[in-house]
């Protein structure tokens, strides 16, 4: 974009759009096509000159013109040319003049650095000061006159382009020779570079010195007042340092520490080792001190030490469904009768007095929460003992067939030993199947039983499930 500016009043009068003609068919040009502002032009690569139609390209003859350059024979070619030479000889590294293929002209004769001619001819090859000729007599490589004897050189040897150079150490310095090294006086030059009180050289150095009643500084030039006693590194003392008229001091150690027998040293003491240091339980030894602890299921008292048995009945009932006893540093649950302490210590569940033993009842057992009770069939009554029953015959009757029993006789007679109830049957005239009703319950074993009950058993007069040691639950589930 081109703009055009009146300068007089700096105001933009136009403003136009430039096209660059290069992006459509390279602008015509044969070679390099060069967009300028408004315009282009075309431009020929080198050995090429642009013809008068300003767009092709032809090729420059250098042959044309002084043969090229080339002593003898100039080969043309598509944007260059090359000088070619008669046998026996050849181009030099100029690329032009043709000289004796066994002559130094000739690419230095091979050589890497010095060649020399007899004759007019190559004859060998020869290396600058500091180098040495290559087993191949053409390459030149440098020679590290440091190995043999340091170079000459006292301290230091660095070779430089094949020279030795000598170097001293730190506070020394070259002497005439060039070789040797001299001892630098610091102590000539300010004091040492800043002793306050003494310089003392040394080879290749110095130090400072103090006057007496004085001692070095940490920056190894400066003199503070000499100190003593509890003054310098707190007398040795691990703890506390004291000056003593005497003019000498004593280490002493801090509360809960004894001094060790070298004198300065603090040990801890352990107060545990001691009567317990009064903890009537637990005894934790600390650095200078000690710690009264109590055990589980007691609390520490307001003196630190004594431990005392924390009553958790108080606390809603220790977590007890039922009873809580205190007992030393813990408690226990308990379950009123009738009922029995689940795995977690703490629950009861009610225990089926009827699974053992019938509940001693002679007919029928019902349990209850914490207890049971007997009841008797149809046709028969309950005796004082609350066990017992007696009555007439003619009435349904739960018994337990026995695994060889297959058919049960329909008179059952008032003198008949009590039976186990597991099994529901009815005691109709005739034979009977004795695992037809094992699913019922009821005077009739018209109920069926549930049939969420492990085994599908249940108790054959009220219908709850008959559970396994250990269960209890409507569905034997807890």
């Amino acid at each position: 974009m081109v703009e055009i500016v009146d300068c007089s009043s700096l105001t933009v009068i136009q403003k136009l759009d430039d096209v660059n003609e290069c992006i459509v068919d390279n602008g015509g040009c044969h070679h390099d096509c060069v967009n300028t502002i408004g315009t282009f032009y075309c431009r020929c690569w080198s050995g090429f000159e642009l013809e008068e139609n300003g767009k092709h390209c032809k090729d420059i003859d250098e042959c044309a013109i002084s043969n090229g350059g080339c002593s003898h024979r100039c080969v043309n070619s598509p944007g260059g040319h090359r000088c070619e030479c008669p046998p026996g000889m050849q181009v030099n590294s100029g690329g032009r003049k043709c000289v004796d293929s066994n002559s130094c002209e000739a690419d230095n004769g091979g050589c890497d650095q010095i060649c020399e001619e007899k004759h007019g001819r190559f004859f060998r090859c020869k290396c600058k000061h500091g180098y040495r000729l290559g087993d191949d007599k053409k390459k030149c490589h440098p020679i590290d006159p440091c190995l043999e004897n340091k170079g000459g050189c006292q301290h230091h040897c660095v070779n430089e382009n094949g020279r030795a150079r000598c170097q001293c150490f730190a506070g020394y310095r070259l002497g005439y020779d060039r070789k040797t090294c001299v001892d630098i006086d610091e102590c000539k030059f300010q004091n040492g570079g800043g002793c306050q009180h003494e310089c003392i050289n040394t080879y290749g150095s110095y130090r400072c010195r103090c006057r007496s009643g004085y001692t070095l500084a940490d920056d190894g030039r400066s003199c503070d007042e000499e100190l003593t006693g509890c003054q310098v590194a707190n007398g040795g003392c691990q703890h506390d340092c004291y000056e003593q008229p005497e003019g000498h001091h004593v280490c002493k150690c801090r509360d809960g520490y004894d001094l060790a027998a070298d004198g300065t040293s603090c040990f801890d003491i352990n107060e545990c080792s001691v009567g317990n240091a009064g903890c009537s339980q637990l005894c934790v030894n600390l650095p200078g001190s000690y710690e009264c602890q109590c055990k589980s299921g007691y609390i520490m008292t307001y003196d630190r030490k004594t431990c005392e048995d924390i009553n958790e009945c108080l606390s809603n009932n220790g977590g007890c469904h039922h009873r809580c006893t205190n007992t030393q540093g813990s408690f226990e649950c308990s379950c009123e009768d009738g009922y029995r302490l689940a795995d977690d210590g703490r629950s009861c569940y009610d225990v089926n007095e009827c699974l053992v033993n019938n509940g001693g009842c002679s007919q029928l057992c019902r349990n209850d929460e914490g207890g049971r009770h007997c009841e008797c069939f149809g046709g028969y009554v309950l005796a004082n003992d609350g066990k017992s029953c007696m009555g007439s015959i003619g009435y349904p009757l739960i018994i337990q067939p026995s695994a060889h029993m297959t058919t049960l006789a329909a008179n059952v007679y008032q003198d008949l030993p009590a039976l186990r109830v597991t099994m529901c049957v009815r005691t109709e005239p005739g034979e009977l199947d004795a695992t037809k009703y094992e699913r019922y319950y009821g005077p009739m074993c018209e109920l069926k039983c549930r049939m969420k009950c492990p085994g599908d058993r249940c108790d054959p007069v009220f219908g709850y499930c008959a559970c396994d040691e250990g269960f209890y639950g409507e569905n034997c589930d807890k």
